[in-house]
């Protein structure tokens, strides 16, 4: 089964469609083998980059790209460096500034019209402009959100919610999507789309699930969960 978009599109409508799911997805990983949701996110790196860089780094990025001081179309193509992915021909560019508007309403007529078409790249600078909202959605991250959804779905014996948590995996460097998990098709932004979007309302949830049961002060944040599943991906 393909996700599905819900009606009315927006954050609201997937937080009561998920209710009691998101506090057992939580619950699941503190339990799993590989440790708590803080102790992975710990664990982060990239090119050499720990836990503290990535998050000065997004902090970084987003000054820059919201500043009106700054050239967007360098600040997108120095993020896309920091990604390791392809600069964006001037068409793509275009697409994916008037998506940036688009992430700000957050409504139903907008959000479909996100660019989806090489996701792992676009979601890089979408995360940059918002991280409290949006995340990076690569082959790392979703393959993360895949294991633990499998995970939900075997302990609470059927596919719960299939339609919002079967993400498709954008196909990356390496790694492959866990098994049930469909790839992300050329010839499928919308798939994409929803995956980037679904995704994204997760781990807002999965933050705001995490800051009700936190102990230690930490302020959790969607760019925080995207960081300790793009750990988990590369472990599992």
């Amino acid at each position: 089964m393909a996700l599905e978009k819900i009606e009315p599109f927006n954050f609201n409508k997937f937080k009561d469609m998920t209710k009691g799911s998101v506090e057992k997805i939580v619950s699941y990983f503190e339990e799993s083998e590989y440790g708590s949701w803080e102790a992975t996110l710990k664990k982060y790196s990239w090119q050499g980059q720990k836990f503290s860089d990535g998050e000065t780094i997004r902090k970084d990025f987003n000054k820059k790209i919201r500043s009106s001081n700054e050239n967007i179309s360098y600040v997108m193509q120095k993020i896309l460096g920091w990604g390791g992915m392809k600069a964006f021909d001037k068409g793509v560019e275009l697409k994916v500034v008037e998506s940036l508007k688009i992430l700000d309403n957050e409504n139903v007529a907008d959000l479909s019209k996100i660019y989806a078409d090489r996701i792992a790249s676009v979601s890089k600078i979408y995360e940059m402009w918002n991280p409290n909202k949006w995340i990076i959605y690569d082959s790392y991250c979703a393959r993360g959100l895949q294991w633990i959804v499998k995970k939900f779905w075997e302990d609470e014996g059927k596919e719960v919610h299939c339609e919002l948590f079967r993400f498709p995996w954008p196909p990356g460097r390496s790694s492959t999507p866990i098994e049930g998990f469909p790839r992300v098709a050329k010839t499928a932004p919308r798939q994409a789309m929803l995956g980037f979007v679904y995704a994204s309302w997760l781990c807002r949830l999965i933050a705001q699930e995490l800051n009700l049961k936190n102990e230690t002060g930490f302020n959790w944040e969607a760019y925080h969960v995207e960081m300790a599943l793009f750990t988990l991906g590369h472990k599992v």
